[in-house]
């Protein structure tokens, strides 16, 4: 059983009543499930359906608020809803993102950590992946740098092992910012309860949250599609 409840984010105590999700399996307290009016993970097809969304046409608003500067109004009349996510994720199957790693000695998994971290900044600007990330692609440059210079050289590679080390323990101190920045992103966005594991966050970063991302759009163009 889950260690928490999705919705309140509370333990299970001992003698408390449950809710299983039929559909994804996920364990809620009896009143939150009832509370939230259905399973409370995204795109979970138990979930409660978005409330409608409202449509002003221009001539609705009269001439309180006519347009400005060099404001072209929709010639339909309709202000149409604003995306849920702007930006959206970067989209790419993580399949490709294992393929890519292998081979590239694991580089390009270094170019998606910092671009991964640059969308979660932009929608959630106290999210400090971004830094950890960075400074760890220069040690890893640093660390490239210094074997092509000690190879031409023919000396050894004496800092090389100092700069690998320090972007591994940087890099994972990213990966871990970087989970705790999606859950919380997620969360603040409606109670999604996105839950990621710390094993597969320490062992596949970039890969394991892509897989999360790409889940969550797919699950969501198919409730819009639905609805």
């Amino acid at each position: 059983m889950s260690a928490a409840c999705p919705y309140c984010r509370g333990r299970f105590e001992g003698d408390c009543r449950t809710k299983i999700c039929q559909a994804c399996a996920t364990p809620h307290h009896e009143d939150c499930f009832t509370e939230n009016g259905g399973c409370s993970v995204y795109g979970c097809v138990n979930a409660p359906r978005d409330d409608p969304k409202i449509i002003i046409r221009l001539e609705d608003l009269g001439n309180d608020f006519p347009p400005r500067g060099n404001h072209n109004p929709d010639t339909s009349g309709e202000i149409s809803p604003a995306p849920d996510w702007d930006p959206a994720p970067p989209r790419l199957p993580w399949g490709f993102l294992v393929l890519f790693s292998i081979m590239t000695s694991g580089l390009s998994q270094v170019v998606w950590d910092l671009i991964l971290a640059i969308w979660m900044r932009k929608v959630q600007p106290q999210s400090r992946a971004i830094y950890y990330y960075s400074i760890a692609a220069v040690l890893y440059l640093a660390a490239f740098a210094n074997v092509i210079g000690t190879r031409i050289n023919d000396s050894e590679a004496s800092s090389t092992t100092l700069f690998e080390v320090g972007a591994v323990l940087l890099t994972l101190v990213g990966r871990f910012s970087m989970r705790g920045s999606l859950e919380d992103h997620f969360d603040q966005a409606g109670s999604m309860g996105l839950s990621l594991s710390g094993v597969m966050t320490f062992f596949f970063g970039s890969i394991y949250f892509q897989y999360h991302l790409n889940r969550i759009m797919r699950q969501k163009e198919q409730r819009h599609a639905i609805a």
